[in-house]
């Protein structure tokens, strides 16, 4: 099985020691689930090919090559390898926060939809919707497990902004609206 990688939303397939010495390319196929997302074919160079493209947020890939020989103008064909274990890419963005409510009167309680590629979310607040992406006037709070979160400790009678993101082992998606 060929070893995939996943840097953001570039996917690198390799296979390495080919042992196969009529093996003039390999071809590859990547699965987003079961779904065939793309497919492409690598010339052999020193036992080695590796194959790129890019992937979509928020999804699991796998990958399986087989090698090919042209012998007089015809291609012959190897078996598919395995599949490689699935990669996860960076997590899509939340769709939105669907819940933000006081629910005293120095905490608000939010929730947002679920990323199934997401490990962890993270939420970022401040007092000023413009102090996003620009300001060091935010906080953010890293490492929520669950799709909810009460967010404690507020001021009394301040008015609080907030959005979201998805994390896994391949980074972090976007921030929500």
């Amino acid at each position: 099985a060929p070893t995939v990688t996943i840097d953001k939303y570039n996917l690198t397939a390799s296979i390495e020691s080919i042992s196969d010495a009529r093996a003039d390319k390999i071809e590859f196929q990547v699965y987003n689930g079961t779904k065939l997302v793309n497919t492409g074919s690598v010339v052999v160079e020193t036992c080695r090919a590796s194959f790129s493209c890019t992937v979509s947020a928020g999804g699991e890939y796998r990958v399986r090559c087989r090698a090919i020989n042209i012998n007089n103008n015809s291609d012959i064909s190897g078996d598919w390898s395995q599949y490689s274990s699935s990669v996860k890419a960076v997590p899509a963005t939340p769709d939105s926060i669907t819940v933000c409510k006081a629910s005293s009167e120095t905490s608000v309680y939010l929730e947002w939809t679920s990323v199934s590629t997401a490990d962890t979310y993270d939420i970022e607040y401040t007092t000023e919707k413009r102090y996003f992406d620009g300001s060091d006037q935010t906080t953010t709070v890293s490492g929520i497990e669950y799709n909810h979160y009460e967010k404690t400790g507020l001021e009394s009678g301040d008015e609080y902004f907030f959005r979201v993101r998805s994390t896994n082992s391949n980074g972090s998606s976007p921030w929500s609206e």
